[in-house]
């Protein structure tokens, strides 16, 4: 293990210890098991923000924060899909479409989760009653789609680039 593994792992120990107390052992396993090797090809694979490794987890960890903090979840009861979920929108947030869905199937590979939409893995999220992923469902969208359609319902900026058709 060399060095950069270490600060990696101190950084996700730090937080399973602050966070989660005695209660954080399946998600150190999670982190021990997974974590590493994703964000291992993450770094090597894709193309991202010049950044430190304490801030691409920091940006995972404050998405997978959401699910301990503000639902007063056990963490002996989350599912490891919400663990998968946290690191695609948390590492992937800042990756082009294209490389967010592959990176999100990299993701599920590893950790043997499997998405509800195979066509978009993006297109999922971590639903807490029921500790699954679901798919979001989008009702109601129109493939026309244009500025004349709003200017009575939402207020609209006029700028040099609007043009009402």
């Amino acid at each position: 293990m060399n060095q950069e593994d270490l600060d990696i792992k101190s950084i996700y120990n730090s937080w399973i210890i602050k966070t989660l107390k005695e209660n954080g052992d399946i998600i150190k396993t999670w982190f021990d098991n997974f974590f590493l090797e994703i964000y291992s090809k993450y770094r090597k694979n894709y193309l991202m923000l010049d950044t430190t490794n304490y801030g691409s987890i920091q940006n995972f960890l404050s998405i997978f924060n959401y699910i301990f903090k503000d639902n007063k979840v056990d963490p002996k009861k989350i599912g490891k899909c919400a663990f998968a979920e946290s690191i695609i929108e948390g590492l992937g947030g800042n990756l082009e479409n294209e490389s967010h869905k592959k990176f999100a199937n990299n993701v599920f590979q590893i950790t043997g989760e499997s998405p509800g939409n195979r066509s978009n893995t993006i297109d999922v999220y971590y639903d807490i009653p029921s500790s699954n992923l679901l798919v979001f469902e989008f009702e109601g969208l129109s493939d026309d789609i244009e500025i004349k359609n709003f200017i009575n319902e939402y207020p609209i900026v006029k700028t040099t680039n609007t043009k009402i058709i």
